[in-house]
């Protein structure tokens, strides 16, 4: 294990996909600079290395929810945002050094069991606007919305008699799927061959500033005095920030990795699906099933739960949980579980990100975390954001792609003493 620096220009708490972005961005735009990335297990060890890999980003349809909840610039601009990040992400994999990791353009199917959850899916939350929606499906379709009723969800999925599922909402091609550990590992990498230090199983304990006001970084093997101190900790963030317990709550998610089968889709094309509960599945290209969530089966949701390194076995054993829940919707002869794991999300307050300088008394200190569970089409772009703002960059136009990172992002939006 190589010796830990005494100082560092920019510290970086976390190997996430946030961190990892950080890192990469700018050491690319700063060379000079001395970095330094500490996590307390290995490269993408939390919620990165343990999600389903699913980039899919707001579609049109989710605007008019996005503003019904945060106002229309923030839709607008949450909209860009993650659209970029899935071009950006393609990006990197395409130029990165390595095998690429990403498949493009995968439909993302979303089921219901229920006609009413349905109805006020399709209609922003009024049910009697998701019927009319219903009633003109067809008409939808030529503008990338896909509304399914019973019998095509029949036609278009190896569905088991009995299932059911009583619609569905198909956006075609909207959707990459990447392995997220792998494309991690690439990018700090990449860092470490543009001079960044990566420091693993090196637990951050706290983070002070000693006498002459300088930061420290207290780890595990010893204290790091740094410039700059970014904190890409995600779900993990009130451990090491006191000032966030209860503005980023973790909740845990419960996964299985299905051994290769037959698509589940009756055409063999893949696709992402969610719904029929809080839960998603995902058909790798090798055939492999990642299907995850189910905390809403647990009393509690799994809410105020970081501890990834054991499972529920009231999840794991209920019979609505992963280790059936595939069997009971879709036609196969055989399941078999390869794996199972669990994995954390870091839910925000107020659903909006953490993106920026805590505070202008702690203007070198930066939060990137609180994801909600859309990391893949947020974090890489908020730590190129980050990265931004340590080189100085001044907040982007009101049209970039990044503009909402320097602005509803910011924790200076919050009201929150740091």
């Amino acid at each position: 294990m190589a010796k830990l620096p005494a100082q560092a220009d920019v510290v970086i708490i976390g190997s996430g996909m946030s961190g990892a972005s950080t890192a990469y961005y700018l050491a690319k735009r700063r060379p000079e600079l001395s970095i330094c990335i500490l996590d307390a297990r290995d490269i993408s060890g939390g919620a990165t290395g343990r999600n389903g890999g699913l980039v899919h980003p707001a579609s049109l349809w989710e605007i008019p929810v996005l503003a019904q909840e945060f106002g229309l610039k923030y839709a607008l601009q949450y909209y860009s945002l993650e659209h970029a990040t899935r071009k950006a992400m393609r990006a990197l994999d395409a130029t990165l050094p390595g095998n690429r990791t990403l498949d493009l353009d995968v439909d993302k199917v979303m089921l219901f069991n229920d006609d009413d959850a349905m109805a006020k899916k399709l209609g922003l939350g009024w049910a009697p606007l998701g019927r009319v929606v219903y009633s003109i499906r067809s008409l939808l379709w030529p503008f990338g919305l896909q509304v399914w009723d019973k019998s095509h969800c029949n036609e278009q999925l190896r569905l088991r008699e009995g299932h059911g599922v009583v619609g569905g909402v198909c956006i075609p091609q909207s959707t990459d799927t990447v392995n997220a550990s792998e494309i991690t590992d690439r990018i700090v990498q990449q860092a470490i061959q543009q001079g960044v230090q990566m420091h693993s199983y090196t637990r951050v304990e706290g983070v002070h500033r000693d006498e002459e006001a300088q930061l420290r970084v207290r780890t595990s093997r010893g204290d790091v005095q740094a410039g700059h101190v970014v904190y890409a900790t995600n779900a993990w963030t009130p451990r090491v920030l006191p000032e966030m317990e209860g503005r980023i709550v973790p909740a845990r998610n419960h996964v299985v990795c299905i051994a290769p089968m037959e698509s589940l889709c009756r055409d063999g094309r893949r696709a992402g699906f969610g719904g029929l509960g809080n839960n998603y599945w995902v058909q790798r290209p090798d055939g492999r099933v990642i299907c995850g969530g189910f905390r809403h089966l647990a009393e509690g949701g799994e809410v105020g739960i970081d501890d990834d390194a054991s499972l529920s076995k009231e999840i794991m054993e209920d019979p609505e949980g992963p280790r059936v829940f595939l069997r009971k919707s879709f036609e196969m002869e055989e399941m078999e579980i390869e794996e199972e794991w669990s994995g954390i999300i870091a839910n925000s307050c107020d659903g909006v990100p953490w993106c920026g300088p805590l505070s202008p008394a702690r203007a070198n200190e930066y939060l990137c975390a609180g994801f909600s569970g859309h990391g893949m089409t947020t974090a890489l772009l908020c730590g190129q954001s980050i990265a931004g703002m340590i080189c100085g960059d001044p907040a982007p136009s009101v049209m970039s792609p990044l503009s909402i990172c320097y602005g509803a992002f910011s924790p200076q939006r919050r009201d929150v003493a740091f």
